[in-house]
């Protein structure tokens, strides 16, 4: 799990059972934070996280060994979708570690655009990490 922790802001490294159980408090609270499951076992996640200024940030990660097999920009854009289906006009930001080429890759598939650069804490890193920023309009 370090390769996945190291690609996000807010998962810790390592994870704990509290960890856990915090995410899963989370998940029963928002209705656009999802789990990917394939044939019963889960492998990743995407939410959509309120920034109460009338946009959503974009989160998702994938297990390692489902890497470059299109889960995340799948699920992604499934989510994009039920989220303009029930909100109506909907703005999404992203940020992208700048090394995670692939995840901004999956971000232009959406169809993100960048906007910017900027740093964030990352809590696996226990450090700030520059980013790109991106948006999306629906």
């Amino acid at each position: 799990m370090p390769e996945v922790a190291k690609n996000l802001s807010r998962v810790p490294h390592p994870y704990t059972l509290s960890d856990a159980e915090d995410w899963l408090a989370v998940v029963k609270e928002n209705p656009f934070n999802l789990s990917i499951f394939l044939n019963d076992e889960l492998i990743g996640g995407v939410s959509l996280s309120d920034r109460r200024d009338n946009s959503y940030e974009l989160g998702y990660w994938v297990g390692v060994d489902y890497w470059g097999q299109g889960f995340a920009t799948e699920a992604a854009s499934g989510l994009l979708n039920v989220a303009h289906s029930q909100i109506g006009s909907l703005v999404v930001v992203a940020n992208v570690y700048k090394e995670n080429v692939v995840s901004a890759q999956v971000l232009r598939k959406l169809g993100f655009t960048p906007t910017g650069e900027d740093e964030v804490f990352s809590l696996s890193r226990q450090a700030r990490v520059p980013t790109f920023t991106y948006r999306y309009e629906a």
